[in-house]
């Protein structure tokens, strides 16, 4: 009787288990699949940023890089910028 149950569990499992591949293998049209792809090239502000499979190349990863650090750099001076207008006013206000 065990062995029975085992054997009938076991099938069961496979045909779930075959039913999940049939539902997984959905049809995909070559439009949408194209539609969210990366391209090979991508023409940008920083310049044209080359990749190869959807990775990018090492030139395009550096150059990507060097573009956030000036973006994080300039995001902090102008953060910063408040704090030392207001030094200014404080100083300012304790020489008179």
């Amino acid at each position: 009787m065990k062995k029975m149950m085992t054997v009938v569990l076991v099938a069961v499992l496979m045909v779930i288990a075959l039913i999940g591949a049939q539902i997984a293998s959905a049809q995909v049209s070559e439009k949408e699949l194209k539609s969210i792809q990366t391209p090979d090239k991508v023409k940008t502000s920083i310049g044209t940023l080359k990749f190869l499979d959807g990775a990018p190349y090492p030139e395009t990863a550096e150059t990507v890089y060097d573009y956030l650090d000036t973006a994080r750099a300039a995001d902090a001076f102008l953060k910063g910028m408040p704090g030392c207008s207001l030094l200014a006013l404080i100083e300012g206000a304790h020489s008179i």
